[in-house]
């Protein structure tokens, strides 16, 4: 998706690469990005990138066919067989200049979770740094 048209304060299409669609509704599902596409719209979403660490595993024989969780991890069985375990006590956070510009809004926050965030520094902030400025 590209943009979203309106008419009259609503949405009445979808701009794609292929073409305009109309509709009424739309559901943005863009994860790491919906803040900046919905800033080239005016619109102001306040939230940072977090990277969630998760790996699956082969197929194997496991502990239980229901997800299971702790304080520090949690595992479900995947449909192939193997395993989905995730590290719920970290999460990445590629820093860019969307933290100096919105970061402020969440120090409340930041201090409980302060152990859990691992800064990552590098190609989110060079690129940030590469895009021309207004």
């Amino acid at each position: 998706m590209r943009t979203i048209e309106t008419k009259a304060g609503q949405v009445s299409s979808v701009v794609t690469e292929r073409g305009e669609i109309a509709c009424d509704q739309v559901i943005l599902a863009g994860g790491l990005w919906s803040r900046r596409f919905l800033g080239n719209m005016g619109v102001a979403l306040p939230v940072l990138p977090l990277i969630c660490y998760a790996f699956r595993t082969t197929p194997l024989e496991g502990p239980s066919d229901i997800a299971v969780g702790g304080p520090n991890f949690s595992f479900r069985k995947h449909e192939s067989g193997g395993y989905v375990i995730t590290h719920r006590a970290a999460f990445g956070s590629p820093f860019a200049l969307d933290h100096a510009m919105i970061g402020m809004k969440y120090l409340p926050t930041l201090k409980h979770t302060a152990g859990a965030i691992r800064p990552i520094l590098g190609k989110p902030l060079i690129e940030d740094l590469k895009l021309p400025r207004k």
